[in-house]
């Protein structure tokens, strides 16, 4: 289990105290603790690739804050932690505590003989890998907290990656791989197949990018026919074809009478002019 270390003293900060009080603070700590423990658990050091702002529930309005105040900073790609390697443990940091562990079991099992090379030490016979976790001798075990704290949505997202099968999507990038998540979230298209070209791919990662994945699952359920089709790629016409997001229709400039100052009709008449010209008729 991957843990996102921050300072007791975090609140009290002077780059959180220069975020603008109020929800506007609120949202933009809540974002980058959010996006702590997914750049922890996803070993990135410290990147938070631009599309995860919206799938953690913020906004770039939220993102910029935290750049104003040099607690990120921009990439070409998204955003990364300010001095993350200072605070929290790097990829290769993790990586060297893995090895590590695994050069002390295997230790362990060759001082213990082809018989016991199979097990794991959970025995009740005061075996030395017991003995050693309950002495907190390794710096991996005194370091990490006594009382994990459990991860509500754990068995919901498990439950949701299930319904994608495995075998295609496990090189999808990114975007796409969320894309196929939420879609796999209703019934009628958890069926869908991911295998597709690059190119496909690409174009996909495109309109996620352009609208956001909630926008592609909301346009797949309304366009969806009976049946469901088999690649998601079939969706991909309707996803290009959808107007850039906050589109409006271009505003008709207001004519103005001349005479009275008031709003004319779409056909160019004043409605006070009218009334003008007909009490000049009834005289």
């Amino acid at each position: 289990m991957a843990w996102f270390k921050t300072d007791d003293s975090f609140g009290s900060h002077p780059k959180v105290l220069a975020l603008p009080r109020g929800a506007a603070r609120m949202r933009s700590v809540g974002l980058w603790t959010l996006a702590g423990t997914w750049a922890a658990k996803q070993e990135t050091d410290g990147h938070v690739p631009a599309y995860m702002i919206e799938e953690l529930g913020g906004t770039k309005a939220d993102a910029k804050r935290l750049v104003d105040v040099t607690l990120w900073e921009v990439t070409d790609t998204g955003y990364l932690f300010h001095d993350w390697a200072e605070y929290q443990p790097t990829s290769s940091d993790k990586e060297s505590d893995r090895e590590a562990a695994r050069e002390r079991m295997r230790k362990l099992r060759a001082k213990k003989g082809p018989k016991n090379a199979g097990t794991t030490g959970d025995s009740e016979d005061g075996s030395e890998d017991v003995r050693a976790n309950k002495d907190r001798s390794s710096e991996n075990v005194r370091s990490t907290p006594t009382r994990p704290v459990p991860d509500p949505t754990a068995a919901a997202a498990a439950d949701a990656a299930a319904a994608v099968d495995s075998h295609t999507t496990t090189d999808l990038p990114g975007p796409v791989a969320i894309l196929a998540t939420k879609l796999a979230q209703h019934t009628p298209l958890r069926g869908l197949r991911w295998d597709l070209p690059t190119e496909k791919l690409d174009r996909i990662t495109t309109c996620v990018t352009e609208h956001g994945d909630q926008a592609l699952v909301d346009n797949a359920l309304a366009t969806l026919r009976t049946p469901a089709p088999t690649y998601a790629s079939a969706f991909l016409g309707n996803w290009e074809a959808m107007p850039p997001p906050g589109q409006r229709l271009a505003l008709v400039a207001q004519r103005l009478c001349d005479v009275h100052g008031t709003r004319l009709t779409p056909s160019g008449n004043c409605s006070s002019c009218a009334a003008d010209a007909k009490v000049g008729g009834d005289r």
